[in-house]
Parts: C-alpha cells; structure tokens; sequence
C-alpha cells in the first residue's frame, strides 16, 4: 500500500482535477455501492463542491498496486486557540473496508496534526453522516470526557470539548440548526434516501436511530480531544491495522505481480 499526501490549492489545475476524479470514484463505490455514478447523491454532493475542494483542501491518498483504494480530505483550522483538523469526507472502497485502510489513513493524519502542533495536541471535528465512521473514531478514544457529542451512557463530555464544539458551530456553522443537546446539525445536506450501515455499537446505532434521521439530511457534529499520550496509545492498534492491509494486498496481487 501506497499513501501519498497532497495540498490541493499548490498543484496544477489539470492535476488536482486529474485526483479528483479518481477520488470520485471512491466515493461512488464506496457510498452508494451498486448505484450508477450518474444516480448516486454521493457523487453529486461531491462533484458539487469540486471548486471548495481544489481551492483549500489537503488530501491523503492510499493506492494498493496504483489503484486509489481510499482517501480522506481535511483541513487545519484554528479552534478554540488550539489546532483544529477538519474532516472534509473520507471513503474506503467496500474491498477494503474494516481491513485497517483507514485507520492508516487516520493515524498519518493525526502524527501531522501533532507534529504541527509540536506536540500540544488538536481537536478532530467533523459532520458525520455514518454511523460506522462515527464509531471507528471513538472506539480510538479511551477517555470518553475527551469525546462530543454524548450518546446517552459513560461519562459526559467535559467542558474543553463542549466549549470547542460550540465555537466550531458559532464560526463554521452560524446558519445552521444545531442541537446541543444530541450534537446534531439538523438538514444539514439537501434530503435523500441514504443507506447507512451497522456501525458495530449498540450505543451509536440507537443513537442514529434515536436522533439523527439521514435521508432528512441531519448530520453528526464530532469533536475529539486529541493529546499526545492518547495517540500513543494506539501505536499498536494502528500497526496491527497496516498490518491487515498489506496482507490484504498481499491477497489480491494477481499471482506473479510484482510487489
């Protein structure tokens, strides 16, 4: 597997078109599998935002023999006098879903997050309309006062990420209609039907079935505290992750292909 990083903005017009659309694909495979590309909301909300992307998004590509298998867009921002990460959308292709990809695509954007940050830790805060996405990145989160929003049982948030979830909506989502209390951002995405997978919790499935109504296009704010030791942590988990990548590649090379 191949992971490459990219700044939109500082590449050529026909280059960063050229990855865009590689990573449309993605998109439909992966959001709206089975569906002509010509009928997915997936790809029309991407392909909308076509202009906002190219002009001030950063990317990570994972490839496995050339091929693009995943992506996640993002942004840094200022947060709360701290870095913010800002996740634009993230897709694996359903060959490569919970087979680590994109734990690894996770784990290199947050050791750029800390290395910007020299160390002092960022906020992860994005609009969540999956519930499995939703779960991968909490399951990473042993401290759950480090987590928004609260899904009804454990520990509540504490204060530092509450305060910094309400000025993300007070600065990137002033028109919107948020809900405190849940963490959701009401029609957030135009209406439509939208096939949403178990996400392995109990506790984030009933709270998508309780409070978040996806075809209405309600979406999930997230915000995660992230300190050093907290990534540490995972070391192991993101290791084991790459690991069941590569073999997974491994398993799909043709027999013969070079590795």
């Amino acid at each position: 597997m191949q992971v490459r990083h990219s700044v939109f903005p500082e590449m050529s017009p026909t280059a960063a078109n050229a990855v865009f659309d590689e990573l449309t694909v993605v998109v439909g495979e992966s959001m709206t599998p089975g569906v002509d590309p010509a009928s997915s909301w997936a790809v029309h909300e991407w392909t909308e935002r076509r202009d906002e992307v190219l002009a001030g998004w950063n990317v990570y590509v994972a490839a496995v023999d050339g091929e693009v298998e995943g992506f996640i867009t993002y942004q840094l921002i200022d947060l709360d006098g701290r870095l913010g990460v800002l996740i634009g959308v993230g897709c694996v292709r359903p060959a490569y879903q919970s087979q680590g990809l994109a734990y690894e695509l996770n784990f290199r954007l947050l050791m750029r997050a800390l290395v910007r940050s020299r160390g002092r830790g960022c906020f992860i805060v994005a609009r969540m309309l999956n519930p499995a996405a939703l779960h991968g990145w909490r399951k990473q989160v042993h401290d759950r006062t480090r987590c928004y929003p609260y899904l009804g049982s454990g520990p509540h948030p504490g204060r530092t990420v509450e305060r910094a979830a309400a000025r993300f909506v007070e600065e990137h989502e002033a028109t919107s209609v948020f809900d405190p209390t849940t963490g959701v951002l009401k029609a957030r995405h135009p209406a439509g039907p939208r096939a949403t997978r178990p996400s392995g919790s109990a506790e984030v499935d009933a709270y998508f079935r309780d409070h978040v109504d996806v075809d209405a296009g309600d979406t999930v704010l997230m915000v995660i505290d992230i300190n050093r030791r907290g990534l540490l942590s995972q070391l192991g988990t993101i290791g084991n992750a790459a690991r069941r990548v590569l073999r997974r590649a491994d398993h799909d090379r043709p027999v013969g292909a070079p590795r």
